[in-house]
């Protein structure tokens, strides 16, 4: 029989583990961009030094994205979401080990919309980032079936 204490308390600290992982991964991303801005408000424009800048940023942000993203799918799978439970049963899927999907679009949006919100708060609510949310939130989404 499985310990769900255990478990709970597992998922609870591997959550708390990778909230810090993309907490660092954030502030590393952000200094980088700093760096970058400074290059190239500098009085040397050495290409080379801005494109390293930019690479370094970039980079940054990828291991950013990452570590949000791992960040969702355990949030995600420690929460029951909207529309988790079987229609015929009343629980959960549990013959693969997974979620059901949303049954209709307007399900599927709600489920989408809630991912998007959790990806905007976790990259601290920027201002133009909403279209780009909701594609990840939607690639996330796919990626549980």
């Amino acid at each position: 029989m499985r310990n769900t204490t255990a478990t709970t308390a597992d998922e609870r600290i591997l959550l708390e583990r990778l909230r810090a992982d993309c907490d660092v991964a954030f502030r590393n991303w952000a200094a980088q961009v700093r760096v970058l801005q400074s290059v190239r408000s500098g009085d040397s424009l050495e290409n080379g030094a801005i494109e390293q800048a930019r690479r370094w940023a970039e980079e940054a942000a990828a291991v950013y994205r990452e570590k949000r993203n791992l960040l969702l799918e355990l949030m995600m799978r420690s929460q029951p979401m909207a529309g988790d439970a079987h229609p015929s049963s009343g629980k959960a899927d549990s013959a693969n080990g997974s979620r059901p999907m949303p049954d209709g679009p307007k399900e599927r949006a709600r489920q989408v919309e809630r991912i998007a919100r959790q990806i905007w708060e976790e990259s601290g609510r920027p201002a133009d980032s909403a279209e780009q949310d909701w594609l990840q939130a939607e690639e996330i989404l796919d990626t549980r079936r």
